[in-house]
C-alpha cells in the first residue's frame, strides 16, 4: 500500500471514531440534565462537561484537519513521483 492510502484509511477511521465521541458527547449531555443531576454537584458537572466537550472537538477537528493537510502533501508528492517517471 501507498502511504497515500494509508493515510487515507487514518482519515477514514478518524472520522468515523470522531463521529463516535460526537455521539457519545451527545449522549452524555442528554443525561446530564438537571432531573438527573440536582443541586451544585450537577451545576458544576453541566459546566465541567460543556468545558470539556468543547475541548474534545477542537482537538477532533485540529487532528482531521491535520490528516487532511497530510493526505493533500502525499497526494501531491505522489502525482509528482509518477510525473517523474
Amino acid at each position: 500500500m501507498s502511504e497515500l492510502s494509508d493515510c487515507e484509511r487514518d482519515l477514514k477511521n478518524l472520522r468515523r471514531y470522531a463521529d463516535e465521541v460526537e455521539r457519545t458527547l451527545v449522549n452524555v449531555k442528554a443525561q446530564a440534565t438537571e432531573k438527573t443531576w440536582r443541586g451544585p454537584g450537577g451545576d458544576k458537572l453541566r459546566k465541567d462537561f460543556e468545558q470539556r466537550s468543547k475541548e474534545i472537538r477542537a482537538s477532533l477537528r485540529r487532528a482531521k484537519e491535520e490528516m487532511e493537510r497530510i493526505r493533500k502533501k502525499l497526494e501531491t508528492e505522489e502525482a509528482q513521483k509518477k510525473d517523474g517517471d
